[in-house]
């Protein structure tokens, strides 16, 4: 399953190279569709060799402890910005 939400590309959701925090609120969970499936995701901010992205996660956990350390690179940068 986590290759399935690691393919999974949201318009609103997925976006490398995130500078600031440029894209409103984001809900708890987004439903997709995934292989005629719908699916809960969970959009959450990732750390990702020192950049920060926005991605969808396949469990709230995951998505909270990656949207942490997201968090945290984004607002070191904006302030060193």
């Amino acid at each position: 399953m986590r290759s399935t939400f690691s393919e999974i590309s949201h318009p609103k959701y997925t976006r490398d190279e995130v500078a600031a925090w440029d894209f409103g609120d984001l809900p708890e969970s987004v439903e997709v569709m995934r292989h005629g499936m719908k699916l809960m995701a969970y959009p959450a901010l990732a750390a990702n060799n020192g950049k920060v992205s926005l991605r969808l996660f396949d469990s709230p956990q995951e998505a909270r402890q990656s949207h942490l350390a997201g968090l945290r690179k984004l607002l070191t940068a904006e302030v060193k910005g």
